[in-house]
C-alpha cells in the first residue's frame, strides 16, 4: 500500500531540485492505494475533475456528474462551509472572550 500525497496548488513550478521543501497534504478520499497505476489513474481524475469544475464555474449541474459523484461533490462543498463558519465564530471568539461565554460549546 502507498500513501498519497497531492501537492498544494501555489502557482509556482515545483522545486525540483529540493521537493522536500514543497508543501504537500494526504488525499482525504484516497489516502491509500495498492498499486502506481492506482495512484496515477487517481491523480488523472483528480485533475480532470478540477479542470471540468474550473470550466463550469464552479456549478456542479453544469459539469455532467451521475448523481452519485454529485452528491459526493455537494457533501464536500457543505462540510468547507461548514469548516468556514466554525473558523470564522473560533476567530471572533479568540478576539472576544466575552462572546465565548454566549458560545453553545
Amino acid at each position: 500500500m502507498f500513501h498519497l500525497y497531492h501537492r498544494n496548488d501555489t502557482g509556482h513550478p515545483v522545486d525540483f531540485e529540493h521537493p522536500e521543501w514543497e508543501t504537500y497534504h494526504k488525499q482525504g478520499d484516497k489516502p491509500l492505494v495498492s498499486s502506481l497505476i492506482e495512484a496515477f489513474t487517481y491523480i488523472y481524475q483528480h485533475d480532470r475533475f478540477r479542470k471540468a469544475e474550473q470550466e463550469a464555474g464552479g456549478d456542479i449541474k453544469k459539469m455532467g456528474l451521475d448523481k452519485k459523484s454529485r452528491e459526493k461533490v455537494m457533501k464536500i462543498k457543505r462540510r468547507q462551509k461548514i469548516r468556514r463558519v466554525e473558523y470564522l465564530f473560533r476567530q471572533i471568539e479568540s478576539e472576544n472572550a466575552e462572546l465565548k461565554k454566549l458560545s453553545i460549546y
